[in-house]
């Protein structure tokens, strides 16, 4: 049934974002019909913003954003960018189309018009694999068969119907993410993928239930496409869930010998690199989070610098950068910095060591400790008169990274001096304290 042309009372979200629009007189009925009709000529980009601001606004999808959308075209026939009121409600109208769009719906697709291209090349599946048959929503009782029937339309035939399809679903239907995930029919239902989602943001650490095999080397392409999405998702609202993600390290604890190890989630990382190229895409969204989330990357050494992992992809350098800038102490985990303890480097620097370094040492400059050739400033007592491995790292580099460090010191208004006498071979302070002339 279509919303009512009328209502008596605004929805409070739409009342509350556009309580100005209304005069503030002293008779509380006039001040209601002045916000209505102000709101009835909002422009249709507002009502775009409105639509998304009623989606940020809480993740009961079928309580909330279903009934205000239905105010919303309660009071949409008035709107003079309209005259049809069909053209915004009805069965096309945009403001489910754009619903749909904004809440995932749609999969990877724009609007209602790209998003029926997928439906036409899945018709006969949908019909084949749906509990709905074609044109209605419940089976006819056979006694019932011979009598005139009035079916809703089946959910592929109108953005409207689809909405209203996936809000009933959401709310009454079975969304556990297993069940969801594990659901034959789930190809078939191009809403899952928006529900499973929804459950992820409320408790990304589920993200660990979902069979990355099952999803990556399925027979549906979308299915891999799934799991890029959701993975995306998740590390966006919890980076550190990039340990889960395939193609990633972990280190433990290895209870016999007392040593780190790690291992590669999902096994075997060069058949990953092949089928999963997506996976630098995820890592970047993490890192640019929280930076220490590098350790997780393919290449990154253990928490003390002590033991390296396999080789680093090709995008670790970027990757890399990514990470210093939003925190300098991601620099421990990038090939060619010094141990803990500033022993010798384990592994030779990446490609754009230096560039790397002297973004760490900007995010925070004592992170100048971690590379090569700085003095050790972890002796025990006395000046410090020992310098480390220069593996890797020139003077000439040294001294651009140590400038970058005294630099970032200076514009912050700290004390340059300890750095300059503790942290800089004494033949290169010369050269590093120029910066600050």
């Amino acid at each position: 049934m279509d919303p009512p042309r009328e209502m008596a009372a605004l929805p409070g979200l739409i009342q509350l974002a556009f309580h100005r629009l209304a005069p503030t007189g002293g008779n509380a009925e006039d001040d209601e019909q002045a916000t209505t009709s102000a709101i009835g000529r909002l422009p249709r980009e507002m009502w775009k913003l409105i639509l998304e601001d009623l989606v940020n606004a809480g993740d009961e999808w079928g309580f909330n954003l279903s009934q205000e959308i239905v105010k919303m075209c309660a009071v949409a026939n008035d709107a003079p960018w309209d005259s049809d009121w069909n053209a915004a409600c009805g069965d096309e109208g945009w403001i489910y189309d754009h619903a749909n769009q904004i809440l995932g719906l749609y999969r990877d697709y724009p609007n209602w018009a790209a998003f029926k291209v997928w439906l036409e090349r899945h018709r006969n599946s949908l019909r084949d694999h749906d509990l709905e048959p074609e044109g209605g929503i419940h089976p006819v009782p056979a006694h019932l068969l011979d009598a005139p029937q009035v079916l809703p339309p089946a959910w592929w035939t109108s953005p409207k119907v689809y909405f209203k399809r996936c809000m009933s679903e959401w709310r009454f239907g079975d969304v556990d993410l297993r069940s969801y995930y594990r659901n034959p029919r789930r190809y078939y239902r191009p809403w899952s993928r928006a529900f499973m989602a929804q459950e992820l943001l409320r408790e990304p650490y589920n993200f660990r239930q979902l069979n990355f095999d099952g999803m990556l080397y399925a027979f549906h392409r979308d299915f891999h496409d799934d799991y890029v999405y959701l993975a995306k998702i998740v590390v966006a609202a919890s980076p550190h869930e990039l340990a889960r993600v395939t193609r990633s390290i972990r280190w433990t604890m290895n209870e016999t010998t007392n040593e780190e190890v790690f291992d590669v989630v999902g096994g075997d990382g060069q058949r990953n690199a092949t089928t999963f190229p997506e996976y630098a895409d995820i890592a970047e969204i993490a890192v640019k989070g929280a930076g220490i989330t590098l350790r997780y990357v393919p290449g990154s050494l253990n928490h003390d610098g002590t033991r390296t992992s396999v080789p680093p992809i090709p995008e670790y350098t970027e990757l890399a950068m990514h990470a210093v800038k939003g925190d300098g102490f991601a620099l421990q985990h990038v090939p060619g910095s010094l141990t803990f303890r500033q022993e010798t480097p384990v592994a030779d620097p990446v490609p754009g060591y230096k560039e790397i370094a002297k973004a760490a040492v900007t995010a925070y400059p004592y992170i100048l400790q971690w590379v090569p050739g700085v003095m050790n400033v972890r002796a025990v007592a006395g000046p410090h008169t020992t310098r480390t491995s220069t593996r890797g790292v020139t003077d000439d580099d040294f001294v651009e990274i140590a400038q970058a460090a005294v630099k970032e010191l200076a514009t912050r208004g700290r004390e340059t001096e300890h750095m300059l006498v503790n942290y800089i071979p004494p033949h290169l302070q010369a050269q590093v304290r120029a910066v600050l002339q």
